[in-house]
């Protein structure tokens, strides 16, 4: 599997076309308080527990994007993890662009129908948990994506061995997501994930620092 980075991440991020751009913010000029460590500890533990679903939300502005990469880039070499940016792409685009980056199905990109390449996907899912490895999908700008394909999604994250989720899913989003994930077709697919994880705008005495960092 050919490596990329998104900003300084040290694991197996990877950024694609219509993932993140490689002009992302670097994880040096990351502002981390108490709070975005308790948060940041509290998915990598949810992860490293393969708990399946996490939720992180907060308002425009609030840093949640550089959250998550600095999550990725603290997991470790274990980890396979895929940071999307589009909200905008059908579940086929998603299976395509982790394709591309985690190399699970064909040699010759469009030879492999979309069906088949999701079970490709799920084999490659159960084959990085033998080998005591996870795969993580960091969606950003989660509230925008279509109902059908978040549920497409969260299928694909109650995949399990035992009582551990093959694929982890962190969806990131303005706090509208909370909302949409308690919509009726939804709702029983994240009915066991972790309370939502909340970023909130800087207190004022933290503004200085914030300035001078």
């Amino acid at each position: 599997m050919q490596d990329s980075s998104v900003g300084l991440l040290q694991n197996k991020m990877v950024s694609a076309r219509n993932i993140l751009p490689d002009s992302s913010p670097m994880i040096g000029n990351f502002y981390s308080n108490s709070v975005y460590e308790t948060i940041a500890t509290a998915i990598i533990k949810n992860i490293r527990q393969r708990s399946g679903l996490m939720v992180l939300t907060g308002e425009s502005g609030t840093g949640k994007t550089l959250t998550i990469q600095r999550i990725a880039n603290l997991l470790g070499s274990t980890f396979r993890s895929v940071l999307f940016g589009d909200p905008h792409c059908s579940f086929d685009d998603f299976i395509e662009l982790a394709d591309q980056k985690l190399d699970f199905g064909s040699p010759m990109p469009g030879i492999i129908p979309p069906q088949d390449k999701v079970q490709s996907f799920r084999d490659y899912l159960a084959g990085q948990f033998q080998r005591q490895c996870s795969v993580v999908f960091f969606v950003d700008n989660a509230q925008d994506i279509a109902e059908k394909v978040l549920v497409d999604l969260l299928k694909l994250q109650n995949l399990r061995a035992g009582k551990e989720h093959l694929l982890q899913i962190v969806l990131v989003g303005l706090p509208e997501l909370e909302a949409r994930l308690r919509e009726p077709a939804l709702q029983e697919l994240t009915a066991d994930s972790p309370v939502p994880y909340k970023l909130v705008p800087l207190q004022e005495n933290e503004i200085g620092d914030f300035v001078v960092q």
